[in-house]
């Protein structure tokens, strides 16, 4: 496999100027960031909304049909999908401040700890800022996991409070009763069918639906907000558990940024450019990057490996996919996803006699690269 870049004096390897020589590390993000005295990730989120208030931040495709169908005792759903509609920069700030507003009217306090189990999606991102504003420590579980290592990641992080979705209610449900902590869930609404069922839920546990949290109430009561700090833990992220028992691992605003700034490094990417967000935030590699791209203005529209493409696994015919719609300039990928679109071109371009078998290989070759 080829290395693409040149190695600083440091020896590292860094992509290169055109005239050969290594890219200066102390460019891009790193020079404003310190210029504006950005020292955590709430602070990037604040900075990329002064500079883009009202262009595009986050972007979520309308949900309009679903339909479920049962399959050997198993349950497979279609979806419909619309466009794309939008929240600019100074929208997902303010409902980031009424987030970590309305955490602290819960109870929580400045060095506690949150968990988000929950798919990518723009309000996990918001959930999260909101939280570190008000230094609220977020710990982040794969939704991968087995019910047992929810619960592990829950207990052993001692929160009260736990952000989930619609599609992972059942399961928070289930874990609930291995968890006597937990004394509230916030739930991400569907488009279609809000907070879903709740019955499920121990008669102990409040359930509060995300977009009450986003709501701006002047008759609220005055929460004073902390000044968070870059050596606070802002993340605590679990490993996928494929080894065992997923562990937690501290990471500081500190550290973050310093991946937030290699990729704005690395990466060309401006407010021009739309970026395709599948991959679990619950990774470092995506939530780096997402906190690069507000950083930088760029634009970001959310979507899942589900229905990334036409001929994904929950696009209803009729319906085109995620990537088609989105019309990207950017995306993270791995090479099962990527593996997955390249067959999926090949199966649709060749039915047709639009795509030969060698130029699809040599497709495969250089997005691996890339």
């Amino acid at each position: 496999m080829a290395v693409r870049g040149v190695m600083t004096p440091q020896g590292w390897y860094v992509k290169a100027l055109p005239s050969g020589e290594p890219y200066p590390l102390e460019s891009r993000l790193n020079p404003l960031f310190c210029e504006a005295g950005v020292t955590t990730l709430c602070g990037a989120l604040k900075y990329g909304a002064s500079l883009h208030g009202s262009k595009p931040c986050m972007a979520t495709r309308q949900l309009l049909r679903r339909e479920r169908e049962e399959k050997n005792g198993k349950t497979f759903e279609k979806l419909e999908l619309g466009e794309y509609r939008w929240k600019t920069y100074e929208e997902v700030q303010q409902a980031a401040v009424e987030v970590g507003l309305g955490v602290r009217r819960l109870g929580l306090e400045p060095l506690d700890r949150v968990v988000i189990f929950a798919e990518t999606r723009a309000e996990w991102l918001t959930a999260a800022m909101g939280c570190l504003q008000h230094r609220i420590t977020v710990c982040t579980l794969y939704t991968t996991l087995t019910d047992a290592g929810v619960a592990h990641g829950i207990n052993e992080t001692e929160v009260s409070l736990v952000f989930t979705t619609f599609d992972l209610l059942p399961r928070v449900a289930r874990v609930l009763q291995q968890c006597p902590r937990v004394t509230t869930v916030v739930v991400m609404e569907d488009q279609l069918e809000d907070v879903g069922d709740t019955s499920k839920i121990p008669s102990n546990v409040r359930m509060v639906p995300f977009k009450s949290f986003c709501q701006k109430d002047p008759a609220a009561a005055v929460v004073s907000t902390p000044v968070p700090q870059g050596d606070d833990v802002a993340i605590i992220m679990y490993t996928s558990g494929s080894t065992g028992t997923p562990k937690g691992v501290e990471l500081s605003h500190t550290s973050i940024l310093a991946s937030v700034v290699a990729y704005s490094v690395q990466m060309n990417v401006g407010p021009q450019d739309r970026y395709l967000s599948f991959l679990p935030l619950a990774h470092i590699m995506e939530l780096a990057s997402e906190i690069a791209l507000i950083s930088l203005g760029a634009t970001i529209l959310y979507s899942s490996p589900h229905t990334l493409t036409s001929t994904s696994p929950k696009v209803m015919r009729g319906t085109e996919g995620d990537a088609k719609v989105a019309r990207p300039t950017v995306m993270n990928a791995v090479p099962l996803v990527l593996d997955r679109i390249i067959k999926g071109v090949t199966q649709k371009g060749g039915a047709a006699g639009l795509v030969e078998e060698p130029r699809v290989q040599r497709s495969r070759q250089v997005q691996v690269l890339a």
